[in-house]
């Protein structure tokens, strides 16, 4: 027979079948592994993000943040150049200290502002420092608190000097608003007001946190003759409707009157001054 006889037609000639298993195995284990990179790679970059929130500017549990510093001066690190710069952002418990010797600034603090409250203002140790108003409203007073709970003034070595120019006083030199739980402004010296150096209308503490003010000293200005080192006063149509947990102890008052209410039935709970 010849060598054609054993070969099979054309037409009926098979192709030998490809093991398609394998090939669709290491698809699959390729997908896995760039899968199970990726969630890794993912992981680690959430992992960073988080660390870095967590650990920006917070000091390890139980070590208290450095003071955020208020000067002029250049090239300080952890410094800002105004005190309204220090609470934009300032953390709650985190103090400002003051390094210059004069500020000029006139805030209204207050949590809608943007303005942290829980935080305390002082001079850097060993510092005399004058915080005169930048406004030249008499209306304006330097500092309007309102709902600032936990605000603080350590006011050792602080001045608030209301003059605005040769001739001009502010009639307040703080004003407090609202409720403000553990608001203290403490051993701070206020001078150059026309009618109080603070007023406090419609202000509240709370029974366990009261708004102290305490071992303030006012001295009078030349040729001024203010109603009181403190003024009272309040609302019936604004909460709190009387001013309430409110305490005033200590105090050289340089022959001003202490406290002065200026309308009936302007505080009730648990407000104190000496008399």
């Amino acid at each position: 027979p010849s060598a054609k006889a054993d070969t099979p037609p054309r037409s009926t000639r098979t192709l030998p079948k490809v093991a398609a298993q394998p090939l669709v195995a290491n698809l699959r284990r390729a997908k896995l592994v760039v899968t199970t990179i990726a969630v890794g790679a993912a992981l680690i970059v959430v992992g960073l993000l988080l660390y870095l929130l967590m650990s920006r500017e917070t000091p390890p549990r139980g070590i208290a943040r450095k003071p955020l510093e208020v000067t002029k001066e250049l090239g300080r690190p952890n410094t800002y150049r105004s005190i309204e710069a220090a609470l934009r952002v300032a953390e709650p418990g985190d103090v400002i200290q003051l390094l210059d010797a004069d500020y000029r600034e006139t805030l209204l603090v207050e949590p809608r502002h943007q303005l942290t409250t829980s935080v305390t203002i002082e001079a850097a140790p060993g510092r005399e420092v004058v915080w005169r108003p930048a406004a030249k409203d008499e209306n304006r007073p330097i500092l309007t608190l309102q709902k600032a709970r936990g605000f603080k003034i350590n006011g050792k070595g602080l001045t608030f000097d209301g003059a605005i120019d040769e001739k001009r006083r502010l009639k307040d030199l703080i004003a407090i608003n609202f409720d403000s739980p553990g608001l203290a402004i403490e051993d701070a010296t206020f001078t150059n007001f026309s009618r109080c150096a603070v007023s406090i209308v419609n202000a509240g503490g709370a029974k366990d946190r009261p708004i102290r003010l305490l071992n303030l000293k006012y001295v009078v200005g030349a040729g001024l003759s203010p109603d009181a080192a403190v003024l009272f006063d309040a609302k019936a149509d604004i909460e709190p409707p009387q001013n309430q947990y409110i305490e005033l102890l200590g105090g050289s008052y340089g022959g001003l009157v202490a406290a002065k209410e200026v309308s009936n039935a302007a505080n009730g709970v648990q407000v104190s001054w000496p008399k």
